[in-house]
This record gives C-alpha cells, sequence and structure tokens, in this order.
C-alpha cells in the first residue's frame, strides 16, 4: 500500500465499508480512494474513519439520481406517462410515493457529508449528522408553531406517532371521539384500547358529502371526553374537514 494512501479502519461494524465502483473487492487502494472521498481527506489523504456503525459508510458516485426538474411531471416521473403526460395514481401508501427533486438532493448530500449516527461519536461526519437533526427538529417546531424543540419527538411513521400518541395520552376512563372516515392508523389503535377497556370511543358520522358538522363533533363530547381525534382529509373521498373550527372551540 502506499504510505500516504494507507486506509485506516476502527471498530466498524458488517457494511461499514465505503461503496466502490462495480462489484470487486480486490481493487488497488489507490482506486478505492477515488470512491471513497470523504475517508481519504486533507493534502497527504490521510484516512478519516473512526467508530461508526452499520450503514454509515459513504455511497460512491456510481447510481445516478433524478435528473433536474422542469415542471412537476419531471419532479415526478413515474406518475406522468405516455405522450399526452397523462397523471397516473396507483394505490401506494404515505411514503410509497416519488419525492421530489430536492428531497433526493438533501439525501445525496447527508450520505457524502453527514452518515453517521448523530450524537454517538465527535468525528465530523456525527456532527454534521447532529446539526442537521437539530435544525430539522426546529424547522418542523416553527412550521406546526410548536412551544420548543426539545418537545418535538420524530417517529418511524405516521402509525408510529399516532400510537404514541394515544397511548401516551390516553388513561383508563378517557373518552374519545372520532369519525367514521379515519385511517386504520387512527382506527385501530383506538378500537383496539376501546375493546380492551381501557378507554371509550365515539364515532362521529358525516353527511352525505362525507363533511363533519362541527355541532355533531361537539354533541359527542362528554365530561369524559380527553382527546378528539380527526382526519384534516379524507385519504378515500378527499373531502377537507372544517378542522380550524373544531380546534378553536376544544380550546374553549
Amino acid at each position: 500500500m502506499v504510505p500516504d494512501r494507507a486506509p485506516c479502519f476502527a471498530e466498524v461494524g458488517i457494511g461499514v465499508a465505503e461503496v466502490s465502483e462495480g462489484d470487486s473487492l480486490a481493487a488497488p487502494v489507490a482506486d478505492l480512494a477515488a470512491n471513497g472521498e470523504i475517508l481519504l481527506v486533507g493534502l497527504d489523504r490521510a484516512p478519516c474513519f473512526t467508530e461508526i456503525g452499520v450503514g454509515e459508510a459513504e455511497v460512491s458516485e456510481g447510481v445516478p439520481l433524478a435528473a433536474p426538474v422542469a415542471d412537476l411531471a419531471e419532479d415526478f416521473e413515474t406518475l406522468f406517462v405516455g405522450l399526452d403526460r397523462a397523471p397516473c395514481f396507483t394505490e401506494v401508501g404515505v411514503g410509497e410515493s416519488e419525492v421530489p427533486e430536492g428531497v433526493y438532493l438533501a439525501l445525496d448530500r447527508y450520505a457524502r457529508t453527514a452518515l453517521a449516527n448523530p450524537g454517538r461519536a465527535g468525528h465530523r461526519m456525527a456532527v454534521e449528522a447532529k446539526r442537521t437533526l437539530d435544525d430539522a427538529r426546529l424547522r418542523l417546531t416553527r412550521f406546526v408553531n410548536g412551544a420548543t424543540p426539545e418537545r418535538l419527538a420524530f417517529a418511524y411513521n405516521a402509525t408510529d406517532a399516532l400510537n404514541m400518541a394515544f397511548k401516551g395520552v390516553l388513561n383508563p376512563g378517557d373518552h374519545v371521539v372520532t369519525t367514521d372516515l379515519e385511517h386504520n392508523s387512527v382506527s385501530r389503535p383506538l378500537v383496539q384500547m376501546a375493546n380492551d377497556g381501557t378507554i371509550t370511543l365515539t364515532r362521529v358520522p358525516t353527511d352525505e358529502g362525507g363533511t363533519l358538522d362541527p355541532d355533531a363533533v361537539f354533541a359527542a363530547v362528554t365530561p369524559a371526553t380527553r382527546m378528539i381525534a380527526i382526519t384534516h382529509a379524507s385519504n378515500v373521498l378527499g373531502t377537507i374537514q372544517p378542522v380550524a373550527e373544531i380546534g378553536k372551540r376544544c380550546k374553549e
């Protein structure tokens, strides 16, 4: 090995090595250096690779990201098919559809500069990962008018977040008002808690157009009501519910 290109591997797990072009594992270190740019830094190309966990390796150049966008069709390429660019929407769930170009670019930037466990180490990639996470938490807190970033918790997905909310807020004997429009991620946990005898549950029906009447919602409220769980927009009907009015009356 060339002295100034010597690799340095310390306390790493399976799958942590950088990803190189092609499938060969026998490539010379000099060739791998072009792929593992972050590991070989500075004028002397001294490697920087310290205490990172599984899945935190750099990703080499190889698989191209989406082309720059010019319009919505370019941003969500697979949704627009045929010469007339007619949209084609399939039955996919949250998180399964395409994302805007900016998301690809952000993930690419993260993989190249901060692919490490935030708060788990002191090397520069871990520090950058922590800074990115803290920045996202602050921005999201501002977006939802939260009180403080420390009170914003990340979850695996919406279903996980809803379960944390239901089982973290509701106590035995509480009453919950919900609707007949709710997604399974809302209905199933609440029905399970009701069947277990932890809570009592009231489902408020919509009108023929699929819209809730706020008066009907509050007619279902009892002294034991702890939560009103209502979807903002139905993923089945597309109807938008008067959550602003309902929320205002809840505060009152």
